[in-house]
């Protein structure tokens, strides 16, 4: 899962970078791709071990809405 995420990473990357809106465009179709593959990994690693991954995030969300997030801006 290393190697989709680092993936997801250059595509990014490759957005910030692109010189012409054809560039940018085909970036952003691979970077679909990419969170493709990076969610098909995590509900398959949520499966192996069991884990309801809807209720999972359902939960964390309600965690969320309670908790402080800085004003920061992210770089």
């Amino acid at each position: 899962m290393e190697s989709e995420y680092r993936e997801v990473l250059q595509e990014v990357e490759g957005i910030q970078r692109a010189q012409t809106k054809e560039m940018k465009d085909q970036h952003k179709r691979n970077l679909g791709y990419e969170l493709h593959d990076l969610i098909w990994n995590i509900a398959e690693l949520a499966n192996r071990f069991g884990i309801d991954l809807e209720a999972a995030c359902l939960e964390k969300r309600q965690i969320n809405e309670g908790r402080k997030f800085s004003d920061k801006p992210r770089d």
